[in-house]
């Protein structure tokens, strides 16, 4: 066993809210490790037996500042040393202590209130995973009706397990020092039941009356209302947007739009078609989502139609609301999360909460400064936190001390923004996926199974589920804050799909307002918009493209790409790890300009894919049967290879062969080996591609001489990459332009690189032309998978990076475009019958032709 992360179980990860007379869940028992041995990946497992960790917490070690921490990292507040503060609790791996993961526990005197949400949940017959969520008011101070402090909110729903306890194991808040519970559940007045450890709602029918669920803890419960509702296996019949239809769709890809925060009203209908509609149109029409147009009518859409009890979808990470004057609502923004690292100087915000948390209002009120804080802050987070390096994001980080969290909204599928806070949210403000909570992958599962046709046709089993197309499901969210997400779901025990959640504007807040009832505050649902904003069609196609096999092409993370993130790598054609294109295969070698994925795809005219695998040839040619050999367009006498697919592990294709006979009624052609060349036909199973590549012009074609093959990447500029033994976003050597110059094989600067990021890695910082701007050059940039450093992407702008962008000469906003690596990889993936529209595109913006 190789152990390459620790994580935690479930949600797990979210925020510890603890007060006197409470205790942590045995955190030891909430971790989980990620096993890569060779190349199989087992993830999620318990911490094997003979592996230990060691807890750590971010403070000083001069006392123990009232918190009990044990071995099994079980954290007890025996005094209010730390009342209004948080700590980062770091855990590592004994026996390898690089492997590392944190959780943040906030500190408080008491629990003032505490309520459910959503108040009404909908609860489907036979789901695996409905309950509320439990959201807490600390130490807010009233003196009669006056309240004096405001006190913070959190949420305690953890201090319940996630799953079932095993005997004696303590995976939730507690009293100390035993095994009882510090919060448990009740139903009554319905049919619903509830798990009184860990809240798991269950309705036996799929009517009946309203049932009464209660939380209690130490005197205080708070009330909802659950309510039933029919299965998630109860069939909907999907509306037919374009495309071959139902016949078909076992053989093309099917895209299928989902509505969630849009309520059962004619109106909120009426809008989320519309929506949908004119996404679907901008796909197949712009060409900034080309190949989608090239797509048309081989691609179904459709559209399902479950409205949501309420408008809007659910945020749950914290936000910070901005000053304006009046009541609420207001605009809220997300709040940073912690920094990794304590730089010696130009702390970031980040780097601020990182190492002194966050503030609340009554410790910090605004206009507190910083020299009236730092002797107590370098008493608990230590003599490294300095005035100086605090000081100048002192007040901005006084600002969040109003910071909030919403009440979640009851939808159709439960989608919601980021997550729950943590130390190190893996979704962040912007992203959009299912919220844990509320639905499981086996839920999910069992509607997408129940699908069905315009008029009931029954469909392909396991189309979106466990099928071809389980990585094209998207959700259409009501909201006007910008968001989008890929988001992965189990579908067997070996294989995952994803989710595309999207909203449907790109505003950069949420709207909140207090709630009605004093529980808090509420997102205040935006109107749903008549028209689609450019970012929204962009968004959906970036995410799209994920279902394709493309990988994202941006930075953010300043951490080296782990095992895992390589493993992921290597199977999207787009995006490459360092380690993999060096001459000795390690990251710290030499580039090999060779080894680059994308360095020796020849451009392709016309391609068939093979209905069979490949059969010994007879008579010295091979008969090969394709789906659809006239879509694929070859012709006799066309000079073609064979490779097999998917593209990113596809390896070397054939030697050269010719087509000496098409029959295209019976979708087959005949092809012989060419020039002494042999061709293994066990290497070609079904489902790999016949291609005619283009070629420089042929000396002599009668007499077998052929010219070379033509492919997307400029071999000058390859060999630019490799004398330079730097990526093209670097800058040229000295001697070869002014100031700033970069040496050969410079390190990587850790930054998130500007979009578009220029090609300036050459004498006098010009490209070869054509292309027309340098961030089309095909090569190596920096900024891959959201790494700064160590994945490198094709070009320097695409749609899988940054959708839009901003002209730095004429200041106007650019809309991105699919690079052309990632579209022969989409056509390749999605039908490669089409690479004739790509290289189309091809000669347009890299104006080279080939043999015809």
């Amino acid at each position: 066993m190789t152990i390459v992360r620790l994580k935690w179980a479930d949600t797990a990860a979210t925020d510890l809210h603890l007060i006197p007379g409470v205790s942590s869940p045995e955190l030891v028992r909430l971790l989980r490790v990620d096993d890569l041995t060779g190349e199989t990946l087992t993830p999620d497992l318990p911490l094997p037996a003979g592996n230990t960790v060691t807890f750590t917490p971010q403070l000083t070690v001069a006392d123990d500042h009232g918190i009990e921490l044990t071995a099994a990292g079980e954290v007890t507040v025996k005094t209010l040393a730390l009342r209004g503060h948080s700590f980062l609790l770091n855990v590592a791996l004994d026996q390898d202590p690089a492997i590392t993961n944190r959780i943040r526990v906030h500190v408080h005197e008491k629990l003032s209130s505490l309520w459910l949400t959503p108040s009404r949940l909908t609860v489907r017959q036979g789901a695996d995973q409905a309950r509320f969520s439990v959201l807490g008011l600390f130490d807010q101070v009233i003196d009669g009706t006056v309240v004096l402090e405001d006190g913070v909110i959190g949420d305690i729903t953890n201090w319940s397990p996630f799953r079932p306890p095993g005997a004696n194991e303590l995976t939730y808040v507690h009293l100390p020092h035993t095994t009882t519970p510090a919060l448990t559940w009740s139903a009554t007045g319905g049919p619903i039941t509830v798990d009184a450890r860990t809240g798991v709602l269950t309705a036996p029918v799929e009517a009946g009356p309203d049932t009464k669920v209660t939380a209690t803890t130490a005197g205080q419960h708070a009330d909802g209302t659950a309510v039933c509702a029919p299965s998630w296996s109860t069939h909907v019949r999907l509306a037919h947007l374009g495309g071959p239809g139902v016949q078909q769709a076992g053989t093309v890809p099917n895209i299928l739009f989902l509505p969630d925060g849009f309520q059962d009203t004619a109106a909120d209908q009426a809008l989320y078609n519309r929506l949908v509609g004119i996404v679907k149109d901008r796909l197949e029409s712009r060409t900034e989502t080309r190949p989608f147009a090239a797509l048309t009518g081989r691609v179904n859409y459709w559209r399902g139609w479950v409205p949501s009890p309420d408008a809007g979808v659910t945020v749950l990470d914290e936000l910070d609301p901005s000053p304006a004057p009046g009541e609420l609502p207001t605009k809220a923004v997300p709040l940073p999360l912690p920094s990794t690292a304590r730089p010696a100087a130009g702390w970031s915000l980040a780097d601020v909460v990182n190492a002194i948390g966050l503030p609340n209002a009554a410790d910090y009120p605004t206009g507190t400064t910083v020299e009236t804080k730092i002797g107590f802050l370098q008493t608990v987070y230590g003599n490294s936190i300095t005035a100086d390096l605090l000081r100048p994001r002192f007040d901005q980080w006084v600002g969040l001390n109003d910071r909030l969290l919403l009440n979640e909204r009851d939808t159709a599928f439960h989608m919601a923004f980021s997550e729950r806070p943590s130390a190190d949210a893996i979704l962040l403000g912007h992203y959009i996926s299912p919220n844990p909570r509320r639905i499981s992958d086996n839920d999910l599962t069992k509607f997408l199974d129940a699908l069905r046709g315009p008029n009931d046709d029954i469909l392909p089993a396991g189309l979106w589920s466990t099928g071809k197309d389980r990585n094209r499901v998207v959700m259409l969210c009501r909201s006007s804050k910008d968001g989008g997400l890929a988001s992965r779901r189990k579908v067997s025990e070996t294989s995952n799909g994803i989710t595309i959640g999207v909203s449907s504007a790109a505003r950069p807040f949420h709207q909140v307002r207090p709630n009605s009832r004093g529980d808090g505050f509420d997102l205040k649902p935006d109107d749903i918009p008549t028209d689609v904003f450019y970012s929204v069609w962009l968004t959906v196609a970036h995410e799209l493209g994920h279902s394709f096999g493309l990988g994202d092409e941006y930075g953010r993370r300043t951490d080296a790409p782990t095992p895992l993130k390589i493993r992921q790598v290597r199977s999207n054609p787009n995006v490459q790890d360092r380690g993999s294109l060096t001459v000795d295969g390690t990251p710290e070698g030499l580039i090999d300009a060779g080894k680059i994925k994308w360095s020796d795809w020849p451009r392709i005219d016309r391609a068939g894919v093979l209905k069979n695998g490949l059969t010994d040839p007879v008579g010295g040619r091979f008969t090969v049967d394709l789906v659809d050999a006239k879509a694929s367009g070859l012709q006799t006498d066309d000079i073609v290879m064979f490779r097999r697919r998917p593209l990113a592990t596809a390896g070397k294709p054939s030697d050269i062969c010719k087509i000496v006979g098409v029959d295209v009624p019976a979708n087959r052609v005949f092809v012989a080996p060419l020039l002494g060349g042999t061709v293994v036909p066990t290497a070609f199973p079904a489902g790999s591609i016949l291609l005619a590549y283009v070629r420089k012009p042929d000396p002599d074609f009668a007499h077998d001489k052929f010219g070379g093959v033509l492919t997307l990447a400029d071999p000058v500029v390859l060999q630019r990459i490799a004398e330079t033994q730097n990526p093209l976003n670097a800058q040229p050597r000295a001697g070869e332009a002014d100031p700033p110059n970069d040496v050969e094989g410079r390190p990587c600067g850790n930054v998130r690189l500007p979009v578009p990021t220029f090609a300036t890695n050459f004498p006098h910082r010009a490209a070869p032309r054509k292309p027309d701007f340098s961030y089309w050059t095909i090569g190596l940039y920096e900024n891959g998978s959201e790494h700064n450093c160590g994945i490198y992407r094709p070009t320097g702008t695409c749609v899988m990076n940054r959708q839009f962008f901003e002209d730095p000469k004429t200041k106007t906003v650019k809309l991105a475009d699919f690079c052309i690596i990632c579209r022969y990889a989409f056509v390749d993936s999605a039908d490669p019958t089409l690479h004739h529209a790509v290289e189309a595109d091809f000669r347009e913006r890299y104006g080279i032709r080939g043999a015809r």
